[in-house]
């Protein structure tokens, strides 16, 4: 009983660290002619949108939204990586380049040695 009450207060305290570590966390990126530049927080909220007023010579609106959907897309999934990243530093898990990892599903498989569903779904 003592050891699963350790194991609980080492999770609480590695899932307090990963949320405070995820408020660290921005990813931005830009549209390839460098006048649209979003970022993007570790939680996925886009945090800052820099329009470069050349944008404003478009006529072309559809085109300029695309741009900018594109390169706040591109700064979430940069901030989705780092926050996996977080998460499996913080846990203690290796951490092997697979940036759809979710460390929701590594956690069972530590806890329960092995098993769990596993990244892609199904069961180990």
């Amino acid at each position: 009983m003592e050891a699963l009450r350790a194991e609980q207060t080492a999770l609480a305290d590695d899932l307090a660290t990963i949320q405070q570590q995820l408020d660290e966390v921005r990813a931005s990126a830009s549209s390839p002619d460098g006048l649209i530049t979003a970022t993007v927080d570790g939680r996925g909220r886009v945090t800052a949108l820099d329009l470069d007023a050349r944008i404003y010579r478009r006529t072309n609106t559809g085109e300029l939204a695309s741009q900018i959907l594109a390169a706040i897309d591109q700064a979430g999934t940069e901030a989705a990586a780092q926050t996996t990243r977080v998460s499996r530093r913080v846990l203690g898990l290796p951490d092997d380049g697979r940036p759809e990892a979710d460390p929701a599903f590594d956690l069972p498989r530590r806890i329960l040695g092995g098993s769990g569903p596993t990244i892609r779904g199904g069961w180990r």
